[in-house]
C-alpha cells in the first residue's frame, strides 16, 4: 500500500506477505523505512492498517512539516473503516475520508 500527499511526495509503503513469520531473507530485503507486516490472506487488516498509521504515515506527516489536522481519503476497505481506527487517527489528529465501499 502505498500513500501521497497533495503535494506529490510518497510515503513509504508497507508490504504483506503471506507467512505466518516473515523468512529474515525477505525481512532485510525490504528498506528499512518501509513497513512489512504478516496477514494468512495477504490482505490488509485493521491491525495492520493502524500499525501502517501509527508507525509510517504519522511520521511521515511530521517529518515533511505537516500541519494537522490533516484529511486521508481511503478506499472502503473494511480495514480502513473500523472503531480502532477512528480513536487512533481522532488521537493524531488525521479525518478519515473514505471514498468508495468494496465488496
Amino acid at each position: 500500500m502505498f500513500s501521497f500527499s497533495a503535494n506529490g511526495k510518497k510515503c513509504c509503503p508497507v508490504i504483506v506477505y503471506p507467512y505466518e513469520r516473515i523468512p529474515e531473507k525477505i525481512a532485510q530485503s525490504v528498506p528499512a523505512e518501509w513497513g512489512i507486516a504478516q496477514s494468512d490472506r495477504e490482505w490488509m487488516t485493521c491491525e495492520i492498517f493502524c500499525e501502517y498509521i501509527a508507525n509510517i504515515f504519522h511520521p511521515f506527516l511530521v517529518s515533511q512539516g505537516v500541519i494537522f489536522p490533516v484529511v486521508a481519503f481511503v478506499d472502503g476497505h473494511k480495514s480502513h473503516l473500523t472503531y480502532q481506527l477512528s480513536v487512533l487517527c481522532n488521537k493524531l489528529k488525521i479525518e478519515v475520508i473514505a471514498l468508495s465501499k468494496c465488496y
